[in-house]
C-alpha cells in the first residue's frame, strides 16, 4: 500500500487505511507525524472520519447552556478573584503590622478604643463598607453580563 504521494500528502488509500485501522504499527506513526503539521491531510482525515450532517441542536437548548456557562464563568472568576484579594490583604495586614510604625496590635487596641468611645459609628462603617462590596459585586455582574454574553447561531441557518 502506498502511503503517501509525490506531494508528500497521504493518498486515499492511506486514509482509508487510517480511518479503518488496516495499517501496520509503522504506517499509523508515519501518518499521524504527517498528520501533525499538515492541514489539508488533517482535514480531508475529519471528513473521511464522518460523512454525516452535524445537526443544529433546538433553539431552545442553546440559551439554557449558555447561561450555566456564563455562572460557571463568574463563578470560577470571583474564586480566582477571591483568593487573590484575601492573599493581598493578608500581605497588606503582615506588612503594616512587622514594618510600618508602632506595629498592628497598637493600633488595633487604638482602633478598637476609638470606636467603643461611640459604638453608632462602628456600625456606620461597616454599613459603608457592605455597601461598597454590594456595588462592587453589581459592578462585575453588569460587566460579566456586557462581556461574556454569548449569542448561539441555532436556527439561523438562513
Amino acid at each position: 500500500m502506498k502511503l503517501f504521494d509525490y506531494e508528500g500528502h497521504l493518498t486515499a488509500e492511506g486514509l482509508k487505511g487510517l480511518t479503518d485501522g488496516t495499517l501496520d504499527e509503522m504506517q499509523r506513526l508515519e501518518a499521524s507525524e504527517h498528520l501533525d503539521f499538515c492541514d489539508s491531510c488533517v482535514e480531508r482525515y475529519a471528513l473521511a472520519l464522518t460523512d454525516d450532517v452535524q445537526m443544529e441542536p433546538p433553539a431552545g437548548l442553546a440559551p439554557s447552556i449558555f447561561g450555566r456557562l456564563r455562572a460557571r464563568l463568574r463563578s470560577v472568576f470571583f474564586s480566582r478573584f477571591s483568593r487573590v484579594a484575601v492573599a493581598a490583604v493578608m500581605t497588606l495586614v503582615i506588612w503594616n503590622g512587622a514594618f510600618v510604625g508602632e506595629g498592628l496590635l497598637t493600633r488595633s487596641a487604638q482602633w478598637i478604643q476609638d470606636y467603643s468611645k461611640n459604638p453608632g459609628a462602628l456600625s456606620e462603617t461597616l454599613n459603608e463598607w457592605g455597601s461598597s462590596l454590594q456595588d462592587l459585586g453589581d459592578g462585575f455582574n453588569r460587566w460579566f453580563a456586557q462581556n461574556f454574553t454569548f449569542h448561539s447561531s441555532a436556527g439561523n441557518s438562513k
